[in-house]
């Protein structure tokens, strides 16, 4: 009998290798026949497993090749209880009507040897004849890789784990408008990578607020988040509790279970009545999430999104939507998923703070997007889990600028408009 999980994050902790693979495009892809066409092709993901035959994982929708050259597929995978073992192949089909001709295969890695873990590795490989075959096979694939052994949850019997804390010699410069960005365990956390190629996973932003008690100022960190951790909330003292949550910064800093944290400075100072007007919009929407919470006992993501009610913060989204409409399917609860809104909520504090003009609900309002604003220093490193310390990804754009690169036109990548979710049990 199949063990049942109420949601997607049980399944990511029952199994200790995970593997997830974004099928981007493919590119120049021939046989070597003169007359050669492409129609409808797909992306087999091949499990090979030491004295087992191949197995076929899943596979891409068939797509229309828009041009000769270029085929765009952009379909996320997540695959559990692996073995380190474990080899990953591709094969590239195509399917002009019934039938399936195999046109090339690519030897992508074993799972064990893909570094850095819980970041995104983007790659191109190149598609190879099958042995024996007289044909020329010509053409790349495009794939982004995401291993993980870690669990989303934070382990009750595993000890401490060692962290790096970088903050020291920036801890006077920290002030209301800076960003603090994550990089999270998980299905959620590992497909925003994914799909943004990059470190962060979720946002969160620094507030000069008075102490609940002395009533002096202190370093906070407001956030839209799952909370999974159960770090208290300062002003509620409540744990676990999905929503607007605002934590002591150097809290939630030692106290997040995830691979790295950031810190991305504001340029310019913030204006006194922006930051009275954001205080009067954060005031209002935390009332509105700790009174849910506390009247409800809103446990269930699905039921509050489902209310009308014009002040309740709403997650958007392509990511959002597919994710939620797959778990649904599988009978899965989608509270998990609150993280994916954080973009969105700073985005709304940006705006208020006169930070910057992000509208509110615009899909492609990412972590990433939000740390490349001009409004923002570079991102630097505050904590990184003592093993990561050598492997670090920063995005295209930020590298770019330390490089004195202006030019990110090349580097920009496709727009992901279809996410699936396969749990390989």
């Amino acid at each position: 009998m199949s063990k049942k999980f109420k949601s997607v994050e049980d399944v990511w902790d029952s199994s200790r290798v995970k593997l997830s693979v974004l099928v981007i495009e493919a590119k120049d892809v021939t046989n070597g026949k003169a007359k050669f066409k492409l129609e409808n092709p797909v992306i087999k993901i091949i499990l090979n497993r030491m004295d087992k035959p191949p197995k076929t994982l899943a596979k891409t929708k068939p797509q229309k090749a828009k041009t000769p050259s270029l085929v765009t597929f952009n379909d996320l995978f997540t695959f559990t209880n692996l073995e380190p073992s474990d080899y990953i192949s591709i094969e590239f089909e195509d399917k002009p009507g019934l039938t399936s001709k195999l046109i090339g295969t690519a030897q992508i890695t074993q799972v064990q040897t893909i570094q850095p873990y819980d970041e995104p590795i983007d790659g191109w490989y190149s598609l190879v004849g099958r042995p024996g075959s007289k044909w020329a096979v010509k053409g790349s694939v495009h794939l982004r890789l995401y291993y993980s052994i870690e669990t989303h949850k934070k382990s009750k019997t595993k000890g401490k784990e060692k962290m790096k804390f970088l903050y020291e010699h920036y801890m006077d410069s920290f002030k209301t408008g800076d960003l603090i960005a994550y990089s999270g365990n998980g299905v959620v956390a590992a497909a925003t990578k994914l799909i943004t190629n990059s470190p962060f996973s979720h946002l969160g932003m620094i507030f000069r607020l008075p102490n609940k008690w002395t009533r002096k100022d202190e370093l906070y960190v407001v956030e839209f988040t799952n909370n999974i951790d159960g770090l208290a909330d300062v002003y509620s003292d409540t744990r676990y509790e999905w929503g607007v949550n605002i934590f002591r910064l150097f809290d939630r800093i030692h106290h997040y279970h995830g691979p790295s944290i950031w810190w991305s400075s504001l340029k310019n100072p913030i204006k006194k009545e922006n930051y009275i007007q954001c205080l009067d919009y954060l005031n209002e929407v935390y009332d509105i999430y700790k009174k849910f919470n506390a009247k409800e006992n809103a446990k269930n993501f699905s039921d509050f999104l489902k209310r009308k009610d014009r002040n309740m913060f709403k997650i958007r989204g392509k990511v959002h939507d597919h994710l939620q409409e797959i778990l649904q399917e599988k009978g899965l609860l989608y509270n998990n998923l609150v993280d994916l809104g954080s973009s969105d909520f700073v985005a709304t504090l940006m705006r208020k703070l006169n930070i910057a003009s992000v509208q509110q609900g615009d899909e492609t309002i990412t972590p990433d997007t939000l740390i490349c604003l001009e409004a923002y220093e570079n991102p630097r490193l505050i904590r990184i889990r003592e093993r990561y310390w050598n492997d670090l990804m920063l995005p295209k754009e930020i590298r770019a600028k330390m490089l004195g690169d202006d030019d990110t036109e090349d580097m920009e990548d496709p727009e992901v408009d279809v996410v699936k979710f396969l749990i390989y049990i």
